[in-house]
């Protein structure tokens, strides 16, 4: 094989077929998928020929070039699916194709993509806590055990319990007995208990206790389950809730800066929607009224939550006739002041994703910055600072409570204040 990946990515680029239309038929993703198979496939080919440099220069006219590899990635000849996944790792970030949904397509072929190993370890290294985590999954998945040292050191990683979880899990699927001293570490100290338990399940398989159950390759659902445990647990652990966490309002402490209902209402906000349309893509505009909000010293935050169409943190400064400056373009369910810094409670677009915590800087004559804190045992119910400084957050997989350091833990009387009785 010869021709380069610039050219095979190009290739996956190209306009043709209605990809995302309903009508499309397998015959005619088959037409469209065609000339890219029969060019992936053809060997000697140094040089592109006038019908194949027709093709890759139609590449930026393609807006879902995700798509097209991830049809490529289910093709019966492996040299295509190689290059499919390969091209889908190169391609640059989508809004619309996250890299969880190339890593899933990746860890569904199993072990013939192992030879992507190193490209899917790139992920760890990711900003993207989700992504961090799916990558870990998909190593165990494709048997890539060159990635061990890099897993054993996610393990310590407790701000990001999904990607603990993954990590485990991979291990225990590579029978990797050198991390039998880190999976004991967590099984044993690990602060939320699902994590506990994957990693006792993964200490099981390598001492030949237990087996994971063997997805084949084609059967899609079973793959989509098993690939996202790590992302279900908190569900699961949401079923053994009986209902909404509360707490004695005394334990709760007042937010002086929190935005009335009424003040919300003042900073109604004009998103811009896309969606698909009888002819084709369509644009629109469609206000929103945030549902949190911190009035600070130079000017508001104000947090919106659009559902599946999504919404954003926006910072709206004093007296500024411009637009707000777009903090975070995800929706938001609440704010918070706390003795540290403000921090954000993002919430999920659709389950099963979790609810994330990031914190907001407010570099002097800068824009304001968003850093990842840590995820959360599941989507948000409600949240509230305690008396004792500490951020209390009720979510579906449990309660917990974030101190002003970032540091979590499951909420505990002791934890939350709560007298003794």
């Amino acid at each position: 094989m010869k021709l380069s990946l610039v050219a095979v990515v190009g290739l996956l680029m190209v306009s043709g077929a209605p990809l995302h239309a309903e009508e499309t038929t397998p015959a005619d993703l088959e037409a469209f998928l065609a000339p890219i198979i029969a060019i992936i496939q053809a060997e000697g080919n140094d040089e592109l020929s006038a019908e194949e440099k027709a093709l890759v220069e139609r590449v930026e006219t393609h807006r879902y070039p995700h798509v097209a590899a991830h049809h490529l990635i289910a093709h019966e000849d492996p040299q295509v699916q190689i290059f499919a996944a390969y091209a889908m790792l190169s391609l640059d970030p989508d809004p619309l194709w996250e890299p969880w949904f190339t890593l899933r397509d990746i860890a569904e072929r199993g072990a013939s993509m192992k030879p992507l190993g190193a490209s899917v370890a790139a992920f760890l290294e990711s900003e993207d806590p989700r992504a961090r985590a799916a990558a870990a999954a998909t190593i165990g998945f494709i048997g890539y055990d060159s990635a061990v040292p890099e897993l054993k050191a996610c393990l310590t990683e407790e701000h990001n319990w999904c990607l603990v979880f993954a990590a485990a899990e991979a291990l225990g699927r590579l029978n990797a007995r050198s991390a039998l001293p880190e999976l004991k570490r967590v099984a044993k100290c690990f602060w939320y208990p699902p994590v506990r338990e994957a990693s006792r399940n993964a200490v099981s398989a390598i001492e030949g206790e237990a087996k994971y159950d063997v997805v084949e390759i084609g059967g899609r659902m079973e793959l989509i389950v098993a690939f996202n445990k790590h992302e279900h647990a908190s569900l699961r652990s949401a079923h053994e809730q009986d209902e909404q966490s509360t707490l004695p309002i005394t334990i709760y402490t007042e937010e002086p800066s929190q935005l009335s209902p009424d003040q919300l209402k003042t900073f109604t906000y004009k998103f811009e929607r896309v969606g698909s349309g009888a002819e084709g893509e369509e644009t629109w505009w469609e206000e929103e009224l945030p549902v949190c909000g911190l009035q600070l010293d130079e000017g508001y935050l104000l947090g919106y939550d659009g559902g599946e169409w999504g919404g954003g943190l926006l910072y709206f400064r004093f007296r500024q006739e411009k637009d707000p400056q777009v903090v975070l373009p995800l929706n938001i369910g609440s704010i918070h002041r706390m003795t540290t810094g403000v921090v954000a409670i993002q919430q999920p677009a659709m389950v099963p994703p979790n609810s994330v915590i990031y914190k907001i800087e407010f570099p002097i004559g800068k824009p304001p910055t968003a850093q990842y804190l840590l995820t959360l045992p599941g989507v948000m119910r409600s949240s509230h600072l305690l008396a004792n400084g500490s951020l209390f957050v009720d979510c579906f997989g449990g309660a917990v409570v974030v101190s002003p350091e970032g540091e979590i833990a499951m909420a505990t009387p002791e934890n939350v204040g709560m007298p003794p009785e």
